[in-house]
């Protein structure tokens, strides 16, 4: 049976590991090759948020938190590796012990979550100056990057302004007929759990951008991605079932191009279209091949596909 202070030691070990995992949640947006340069807004408050880590690292070397110092210092090298202070702290971080008893340590702990919030609250709001900067961009490419900076501020801090400000961005892009980016932010906004009151108009966003053009999504619990159409006049409705099409493709691999093919041949019909991207059907992945399949999967991702063909295609349908 445990006893009262045993129970206390687990939950303050329980909200310590959390407290961790929340430290190392969002980092900042990394540039692909052949993507957009960091803009100076970008390269400056990336220097900013190091400097908050920072600021937390050194408060956690003199508390003896080692762990948590050298987590700070990992969250700092991640948003600009030349921060003031990031050297020294590193240093002293390596140095410092991790003090045994900070799961018993109730004042401890509870001093290392309000620095904990509080930093994460700065960030944030970094992040959100840095989204409201992207909405002025015409880069297409560009920015797609600054809209991640909306949800990392909403990973790290999610207020209800924030999460009204997401769905506003999503329902305007829809009545902008901008249905890619719609259907992108609205299936990260749901991936990040909205408050109940907000899920059902993001979900509402995220079919009337299926219903206007295919989107490419991706599975709940497999890598695979795959483009999607709703028919017209769908709504989601308790009880009401609807005909599903999955097209795979063949070698050629075009997988939107099937997609659209029957989507356009559906004309009133009520059924969903599916393409599932897959590896199976299609002969080696190389050469301009590869380059189809690097504009969908990571190389991690291809790796996996292309040696698992069959069983990694099932899985993912």
């Amino acid at each position: 049976m445990l006893t009262p202070r045993t129970r206390r030691t687990c939950s303050a070990r329980t909200a310590l590991v959390m407290a961790l995992l929340f430290a190392l949640s969002v980092s900042p947006v990394l540039v692909a090759q052949g993507q957009p340069a960091l803009t100076k807004a970008e390269k400056s408050t990336f220097r900013k948020i190091a400097g908050e880590w920072v600021k937390l690292g050194r408060w956690c070397v003199s508390k003896e938190l080692g762990k948590q110092a050298r987590l700070c210092a990992d969250k700092a090298q991640a948003a600009d590796s030349s921060a003031f202070g990031l050297k020294t702290l590193r240093e002293k971080a390596q140095k410092c012990p991790d003090t045994p008893s900070v799961a018993d340590n109730e004042h401890l702990l509870d001093s290392w979550n309000k620095k904990l919030a509080g930093a994460r609250r700065k960030v944030a709001a970094y992040y959100d100056k840095l989204f409201g900067a992207g909405l002025k961009l015409s880069d297409p490419e560009l920015r797609k990057r600054f809209d991640k900076y909306l949800w990392s501020a909403l990973e790290l801090c999610p207020t209800e302004k924030r999460w009204k400000t997401a769905l506003s961005v999503v329902e305007s892009s829809v009545r902008a007929k901008d249905t890619d980016r719609a259907a992108r932010l609205a299936e990260k906004a749901l991936a990040l759990k909205p408050p109940e009151k907000l899920t059902v108009r993001f979900k509402q966003a995220l079919d009337a951008a299926a219903i206007d053009k295919l989107v490419l999504r991706t599975a709940s619990s497999h890598p695979i991605k795959y483009y999607f159409s709703l028919p017209r006049g769908f709504k989601r409705t308790q009880g009401r079932k609807w005909p599903v099409l999955i097209c795979v493709d063949g070698a050629g691999s075009n997988f939107s191009g099937i997609a659209e093919g029957y989507r356009q041949k559906r004309g009133n019909l009520p059924y969903m279209v599916v393409s599932p991207c897959t590896f199976a059907n299609t002969n080696k992945v190389e050469g301009k091949m590869i380059e189809k399949y690097r504009k969908l999967y990571s190389d991690d991702v291809i790796a996996k596909g292309n040696t698992q063909r069959l069983d990694w295609d099932e899985r993912g349908i």
